[in-house]
C-alpha cells in the first residue's frame, strides 16, 4: 500500500497555475492538504507547474495533469516518452499557443518505478538519510551546470533560472524537434520515498532542508521566502505502507 500526501499553496501568485495527479485524481486549489491511501497498482503522480500567463498557464498544468494519466498504461521509460510526445502534440492542438507547462511525474509499478520530466518540476528519491534527484531539469542555467560553466550555487542566484527549455504546451513545440523529456527506470526498494515538487519547493529549500524538513515542507518555504512565494505543489509519496 502507498500512502500519498498532497499539498498545494498560490504564494503570492494571484491565481493557481500548477495542478497535482495523485492516481487519477487531479487538483488544482489555491491550498490544498491532502492524505490518502493507494491499494492498488499501477500508481500514477505528477506535478505540473503552468506558464503564459493570467489563465493560459492553469490550462496547460491542468491539460497535463489530466492527460499524464495515460501512463498508467506504460510498462518502461521508452514506453513513457512515448506517451509523453503524445500528450506534447495533443496540446498543440488544443491550448493557446503562447502556453506551457512543466511536468514531473513517477509511475509506480510493483516491479518498477518509472520516473521522468519535462521543465524544472522535480522528482526526488528518499532512502533512510539520503535523498537525491531522479529527474534532470530542462533549464538554461541546468545546461549551464553541465557544460561546467557555473556550479549549483551559482544557479541559485543566476538571472535567468527560470528560463525553462523543455515542457509540455505549444510553447515548446521546437522545442521537442531538439529535446527529449527525461525518463528513467528505478526499483522500488531503492527508495522509501518519492517527492514531486513544483520550483516554487526547490527554488525555496535545498535538498538537505527539503530532507530535513519533510514533515513541515510548505511551512518551512514561507519561513525561508516570506516576501515572494511562487505556487508550491507537492506530492510525497510514501512507499510500502501498512494498511
Amino acid at each position: 500500500m502507498l500512502r500519498a500526501h498532497c499539498i498545494m499553496d498560490i504564494g503570492s501568485r494571484e491565481n493557481q497555475e500548477d495542478a497535482v495527479l495523485a492516481n487519477g485524481t487531479v487538483f488544482q486549489k489555491e491550498r490544498l492538504n491532502k492524505t490518502f491511501s493507494i491499494d492498488t497498482l499501477p500508481a500514477v503522480f505528477a506535478v505540473c507547474d503552468g506558464m503564459g500567463g493570467h489563465l493560459f498557464g492553469e490550462r496547460a498544468s491542468l491539460f497535463a495533469a489530466q492527460r499524464l494519466t495515460e501512463l498508467r498504461k506504460c510498462e518502461s521509460a521508452k514506453e513513457a516518452e512515448k506517451i509523453l510526445k503524445e500528450i506534447q502534440k495533443a496540446s498543440e492542438a488544443e491550448l493557446e499557443y503562447d502556453c506551457g507547462t512543466t511536468v514531473a511525474f513517477c509511475v509506480v509499478r510493483k516491479e518498477k518505478i518509472i520516473v521522468g520530466n519535462a521543465g524544472d518540476s522535480r522528482v526526488y528519491g528518499i532512502k533512510g538519510n539520503s535523498i537525491f534527484q531522479l529527474t534532470h531539469d530542462h533549464s538554461l542555467v541546468q545546461e549551464l551546470i553541465d557544460a561546467g560553466e557555473i556550479s549549483p550555487m551559482e544557479a541559485k542566484r543566476h538571472p535567468l533560472r527560470n528560463l525553462i527549455t523543455l515542457g509540455i504546451g505549444p510553447a515548446f513545440c521546437r522545442e521537442w524537434e531538439k529535446r527529449k523529456p527525461f525518463c528513467t527506470e528505478i526499483l522500488p526498494k531503492e527508495v522509501d520515498k518519492l517527492l514531486l515538487c513544483s520550483d516554487g519547493l526547490s527554488d525555496c529549500l535545498d535538498d538537505d532542508e527539503i530532507l530535513q524538513h519533510l514533515d513541515s515542507l510548505l511551512e518551512q518555504a514561507i519561513k525561508k521566502c516570506p516576501h515572494y512565494r511562487d505556487n508550491i505543489s507537492i506530492v510525497l509519496v510514501e512507499m510500502n505502507e501498512s494498511p
